[in-house]
């Protein structure tokens, strides 16, 4: 099982929200989903391997990105 995080630029209001939810959730082998919608940013708990994912997203009509983590204060200055 692993978690994977995408950002997802065009994911806007909470219509956009459900949409990607649901699609996910409607396969079996997704576990867990976790939406920031502030963020834009997508989490799923899954067997499915990343380019699955992705392909779930986008046939529900969005652009999913890898997602690279910004580093936090620390991070920046400690080259974290």
């Amino acid at each position: 099982m692993a978690t994977h995080i995408f950002h997802v630029p065009n994911m806007n209001c909470a219509n956009c929200q459900t949409t990607i939810r649901q699609a996910l959730e409607e396969n079996p082998e997704v576990v867990l989903v976790n939406i920031e919608l502030n963020n834009k940013r997508v989490s799923v708990e899954s067997d499915l391997d990343s380019q699955e994912i992705a392909d779930i997203i986008t046939d529900a009509g969005y652009t999913p990105e890898d997602y690279v983590g910004r580093p936090g204060l620390l991070g920046r200055l400690f080259g974290g």
